[in-house]
């Protein structure tokens, strides 16, 4: 599993993962908030990264979408 070693688990490819796995709960509507669990899961993930792990490459990049991950699923 990829979240075992901790070098992938801060890796971009990750969160690209889980935001192709939200997307996918959102069109196949498998249970009605199993999209929100994985958003919910990217921004503990965006936090325990950091800012400097968000500052170039494909991580930059995805910021907008991570921010808007993040506010919709703030209480």
């Amino acid at each position: 599993m990829i979240c075992m070693t901790p070098t992938l688990a801060m890796g971009d490819e990750l969160l690209v993962a889980i935001i192709c796995m939200a997307i996918y709960e959102m069109v196949a509507w498998t249970q009605p908030s199993s999209w929100l669990h994985h958003y919910r899961g990217l921004a503990q993930l965006t936090s325990l990264r950091g800012p400097r792990r968000h500052q170039s490459g494909v991580a930059l990049v995805l910021l907008p979408t991570l921010r808007s991950c993040i506010v919709s699923v703030q209480p």
